[in-house]
């Protein structure tokens, strides 16, 4: 289900980056779920056009769960390949 856990001796600051791309309909923005609990968005662009993205930097602890999801207002199918659709995470200390 797309979640991501936090390893131990990792807390600390994450930059967290995603993108996108919807081949119907357009992405409201992308949402940063933490345990289960919104606590974020990135990429807000109103959906205005069918690529959204963005990126932060975040405190999180080991052992939390992180997952990604689309905000959107209507259905929309994602367009999944590695040029386009993606998540990434970096530890920083």
């Amino acid at each position: 289900d797309a979640r991501y856990t936090i390893p131990a001796g990792c807390s600390g600051l994450w930059h967290i980056s995603a993108a996108l791309y919807a081949t119907t309909s357009n992405v409201n923005q992308l949402s940063i779920q933490v345990n289960g609990t919104r606590k974020d968005s990135i990429g807000s662009d109103a959906g205005s056009t069918n690529m959204n993205q963005g990126a932060i930097v975040k405190r999180l602890t080991a052992g939390d769960q992180i997952r990604i999801l689309a905000f959107y207002a209507a259905n929309i199918t994602t367009q999944g390949n590695p040029y386009h659709t993606w998540w990434e995470m970096t530890f920083l200390g």
